[in-house]
């Protein structure tokens, strides 16, 4: 059985190789995982073993105190076992000395499997790609962060310039490729590698970004985001009805004003062969349109009423609060609550004729 090292002068020859200095450039960033714990290694030696001056300190009693030694050789790396008690195997092949190491093998040293990698090789033959992304130092959580900061950023600064909703949801994708890009050109990888680095993380950013904005607007009820002006959404809501679909087979009618509303006919026009519209109203009623998608039939200057009131709601709060927040109404007026989120300050009459105008919703519209 081979001797346990000592870690007398022989031992301690082996952390750094006159081999190591050889043949630049030399192989990229290498890193071993152990108990799915990464740890970066030093091109000129790195030791692993039980005692706590190893430079990778390993927690298996069946390790010995200096068990292996890693060290850049070439363009490449080589393991040397520093005649441990119970070996070292590469790919479950037992080694004696140095032996050469290509990326993706699988080490392992008494008890313990360690896996090691290094950016700028070939893998070793027969590892896949999931094994490879795992081994990645570009690819895992702190990567993952980066690309969702750089999908915020695109999501601002679209928003900031007034762009528009799809102009945001275009920076929220954009943002975190670029910063997967530079991220992972930093770390080393290349090829299938970081090609799928950058389409998972980019994907996984974009979900993220977007599920936490569109949280924070219905929790909100607007676009949380500054310079959005009076958006209901920070990104558009991809599964709104068609709002031209109410005007489809609507004609103008005067109202007391003198100006004109759309208002839907019941009747299609002789060039129409098509089923009536979904939620369109019967003549003389309009969409009173008091939050999104408000479909509820109301006469026209009940829908002006309600662009009044959203137009003076803020006037109508208490500027310092109350029982409810910043959504305390001001002395005389109550929550319209067309929909239980609907917080606009209204009169008690019109919150009356709200629920008034829900009640009669479904006689209003085309059978």
């Amino acid at each position: 059985m081979p001797r346990q090292s000592t870690g007398g002068p022989d031992a301690a020859d082996t952390r750094i190789h006159p081999a190591a200095t050889e043949d630049a450039p030399g192989p990229g960033p290498a890193t071993i995982t152990v108990a799915g714990r990464r740890h970066p290694l030093n091109p000129y030696g790195t030791t692993l073993g039980r005692d706590p001056a190893c430079d990778v300190v390993l927690a298996s009693d069946l390790v010995s105190r200096r068990h292996a030694v890693i060290r850049r050789r070439g363009s490449g790396f080589e393991i040397e076992d520093l005649d441990s008690s119970n070996g070292t195997r590469v790919n479950g092949t037992p080694i004696s000395g140095a032996y050469p190491l290509r990326s993706g093998d699988q080490l392992e040293l008494a008890d313990l499997k360690i896996d090691f990698w290094y950016a700028g090789a070939p893998p070793a033959p027969g590892g896949s790609l999931r094994q490879e992304l795992r081994q990645a130092p570009g690819f895992g959580m702190r990567p993952l962060f980066l690309a969702v900061a750089g999908s915020v950023a695109g999501t601002v600064l679209p928003a900031a310039l007034n762009s528009g909703t799809w102009g945001t949801l275009a920076g929220a994708a954009i943002g975190p490729v670029i910063s997967t890009v530079f991220s992972t050109k930093h770390t080393g990888e290349t090829g299938r590698v970081r090609a799928a680095a950058i389409a998972l993380l980019s994907v996984a950013a974009l979900v993220i970004t977007v599920t936490g904005f569109t949280l924070g607007d219905k929790a909100t009820g607007g676009a949380v985001l500054p310079g959005a002006g009076d958006r209901t959404a920070t990104f558009p809501d991809l599964i709104e009805p068609n709002a031209v679909a109410n005007t489809a087979t609507s004609t103008p009618e005067p109202t007391a004003g003198g100006t004109t509303e759309p208002v839907t006919s019941a009747e299609p026009s002789s060039s129409e062969t098509t089923d009536p519209v979904p939620d369109a109203c019967l003549s003389g009623f309009v969409w009173r349109e008091a939050v999104a998608d408000d479909h509820v039939c109301v006469p026209p200057e009940t829908r002006d009423q309600a662009l009044a009131d959203n137009a003076a709601a803020d006037s109508r709060r208490s500027p310092t609060g109350g029982d409810y927040g910043p959504d305390t109404c001001l002395p005389g007026y109550i929550w319209r609550l067309v929909t239980p989120a609907d917080l606009v300050c209204v009169t008690p009459e019109v919150h009356d004729q709200v629920e008034t105008d829900n009640g009669l919703a479904g006689s209003r519209r085309v059978d």
